[in-house]
Parts: structure tokens; sequence; C-alpha cells
């Protein structure tokens, strides 16, 4: 059975709970359903989700079958909802650990796709960086598609009539914002810590949380920044 390659880095581990979206495997039935739906286009976003489901639990082969057909560089796999499951075809690449592969894929992608597409291509380019320790390239794409994310959402929320296409949209980039957060959040731990250190860099992380008012969260931080014995330090 294909697998997931071992050694994933601690960043790249906390992007791909990140990129679960708050899913669980309860939700495995439904986007089996969904995968076999006669709407293509609620069937591409089901193979899409399934994939994602199988490559976080390492299980490659699934993964790569649920997406069969996905993942060739044609302009058919730009266009979408195709584009959601090409971006993650590439993330299983990276995965795998051919990330030169997944690398092609993306560059091919990145000067021929338009629209919310962009927005998957970015987000799985900055997955494959991540796992190829480039945390501060990483940080720039999800910034990127974090910028067109919100302008995406700003220009929906501005028409007077939707219809039931754009509320698809609507919501694939109002989950896509929330999981750009926590991967730009996690990234940026990772920046300071590479820079500074990995205390100065909870400390930011504390403060940033204080600042939002998530203030159970930053606690926390500042509690096991206290124990390190460096809080002194950043006073």
């Amino acid at each position: 059975m294909r697998r997931a390659r071992m050694g994933m880095n601690i960043l790249a581990a906390a992007l791909l709970v990140a990129q679960a979206g708050g899913t669980t495997a309860a939700d495995l039935p439904a986007w089996r359903r969904a995968a076999r739906s006669r709407d293509s286009v609620e069937a591409l976003e089901g193979r899409a989700l399934l994939a994602a489901h199988y490559r976080r639990e390492g299980d490659l082969e699934q993964a790569f079958a649920a997406l069969k057909g996905l993942g060739e560089l044609t302009p058919l796999n730009l266009q979408d909802p195709r584009s959601l499951a090409f971006a993650e075809y590439a993330r299983c690449l990276a995965a795998s650990g051919e990330l030169l592969a997944a690398f092609r894929l993306l560059d091919y992608a990145s000067t021929r796709i338009s629209g919310v597409g962009k927005i998957w291509i970015e987000e799985a380019r900055a997955f494959c960086l991540a796992l190829n320790r480039r945390p501060q390239d990483a940080l720039v794409c999800c910034e990127a598609a974090a910028g067109q994310c919100a302008a995406d959402l700003k220009e929906l929320n501005a028409l007077s009539e939707t219809d039931a296409a754009d509320g698809r949209r609507r919501r694939l980039l109002t989950e896509a914002q929330a999981r750009l957060a926590a991967a730009i959040d996690d990234l940026r731990f990772e920046v300071a810590s590479e820079r500074f250190g990995r205390d100065y860099a909870l400390y930011c992380k504390a403060q940033r949380w204080r600042l939002a008012g998530t203030l159970a969260e930053a606690d926390g931080v500042y509690q096991t920044v206290i124990e390190s014995g460096k809080a002194e330090l950043f006073r």
C-alpha cells in the first residue's frame, strides 16, 4: 500500500490538521456518497474531500484512486470545480515524497488558472513548500491566497442577487479563509522560531492571541514561556 513518507516536519503536520477544515472521520460516509453523486460538481468536491481524508490518514493509494484522472496536465482540470481536486492531487504527490512532480503540477496551473482556483493552487503550493522546509515562502503563498479570498468574498457580498453557484463559492471561500488563517498563524510561528528561537516565537504568538481577545489560549502560551525560564528576555 502506498503510504505517506515518514519524517514529516512539525509545521507540515500542523498544516495537515489546518487543511482538515474541522472535519472528522465521521464525515467519511458523506464524502463517499458525494463522490458517487450524479451531480458533477458535488461528485468532484466529494472526490477531493475523500482524497484529502485518505492523505491525512497516510493512505495515499486510496487518495490517488479517488482522484483518478484529475491530476493530468490539461486545461480541463484547471476549471472549477476540478481545480479543487487538481490542487489536492498536488498535495498527495508532495505527501508521497514526489515534491518535484507536485511543483510541476502547480507551476503548470499558476500561469493558466483563473478565478477561485488560484486560491486552491496557492494553498496547495504553501503545503508543498512547508514540506520542503521553506516556511517563509509558504507564508507568502498563504497570505496571497488569503488576500484573494477576502477580495472574492467582498465581491460576492456586494452582489444584489446570488444563485446556487454563488452560494457554493461563498461556502468554499469561507472555509478556505479559516484554513488559511490557521496556516498563516502556524507559518508565522515557524518563521519566528527559525529567526529568533522557539521561546520568542511562542511569546509573539501569545501576543497575537492576546490582541485578538483569545485570552485563554494566550495565557497557556505565556505559561509555556515562563516555564522555559526565558520570560524575562521579553519584558
